[in-house]
């Protein structure tokens, strides 16, 4: 959450995309993305899932989804157009991209929902850990 009168602050993760982490855990991260006009990253996968809420601009996010049909198991492309207030969702390991139209930047929220660890040992902890981001004046 922001303090009023107080400027978030975003990490360059790359030249052409801005990250602010809202809210951390171990097993959930809400993070705000400014994406360049133009961006296209090349397909790549992760071990977690994705969800994403576009706040302003406009693209396309692609997804390699497995499909299976009478036993045998296929890749289907999904190719989704997006604008302010569409939403995408990516399975863990599915290879997905995402293109941004040139002219505006994408300003996106993304959810990401690691793939839980294996169960540990001894009784659960009460209380989980949070990792909390301060917002600074910049």
């Amino acid at each position: 959450m922001t303090t009023p009168g107080r400027t978030i602050r975003w990490k360059r993760i790359n030249p052409q995309v801005l990250q602010r982490v809202v809210f951390e855990t171990e097993d959930v991260r809400f993070a705000l993305y400014r994406v360049t006009a133009g961006f296209h990253n090349s397909l790549h996968a992760h071990d977690y899932a994705q969800m994403g809420v576009v706040i302003s601009g406009r693209g396309t996010h692609r997804t390699v989804l497995a499909v299976a049909r009478g036993g045998t198991v296929r890749q289907q492309l999904q190719e989704l157009p997006l604008r302010h207030g569409d939403c995408f969702y990516v399975p863990p390991r599915a290879p997905h991209e995402l293109e941004v139209d040139e002219g505006k930047p994408m300003v996106l929220l993304e959810v990401t929902l690691p793939v839980r660890r294996p169960a540990r040992a001894g009784p659960p902890s009460a209380t989980p850990k949070v990792r909390r981001r301060r917002n600074r004046a910049r």
